[in-house]
């Protein structure tokens, strides 16, 4: 480090001062550039978490059912009777929305005029999935996360 006395006092300039101080002024770039590189970081990963998490957690509380209950491949029941749970959501009745759910869901079912104990309404078509596929729990978050789903609910075929 730079004695702050030594660079101050015009009487004892070298021929190294240029050299010294020029170094200092790099280094305190450098470390300003570090800071602001550091802080940009931990920004987009606080947005980024952030983002997601909230997201993840508005995401899940539209999915009405517990899904604890439910074995790793979306199975529930004694292990002599298990079962898959079915369950049921509204989308809006247009191609668009139907093949987006179906990318996300192969197991959809579309059921047109129907309300389903859900209660779809006129212009929205029910759409009832399974939990034993593969990655049920991704699928269902992504189900959720789609905006126009308000509620998966459990389906129940009476």
């Amino acid at each position: 480090m730079i004695n702050h006395f030594n660079r101050l006092n015009p009487h004892n300039r070298t021929e190294t001062y240029p050299k010294k101080l020029w170094n200092e002024a790099r280094m305190i770039c450098h470390y300003r550039c570090l800071v602001i590189l550091s802080l940009l970081l931990i920004y987009g990963c606080a947005a980024s978490f952030t983002g997601q998490g909230s997201a993840s957690a508005d995401s899940w509380q539209k999915v009405t059912f517990d899904m604890s209950r439910l074995d790793k491949n979306g199975l529930y029941g004694p292990p002599n009777g298990k079962r898959s749970l079915s369950y049921e959501f509204c989308v809006p009745n247009t191609e668009e929305h139907k093949a987006e759910v179906k990318r996300i869901d192969s197991t959809i079912q579309f059921i047109a005029g129907s309300p389903g104990r859900i209660g779809c309404d006129r212009s929205e078509c029910l759409c009832v999935g399974s939990a034993h596929q593969k990655d049920f729990k991704r699928v269902l978050q992504n189900l959720a996360g789609l905006e126009y789903v308000k509620l998966i609910n459990e389906c129940f075929f009476e």
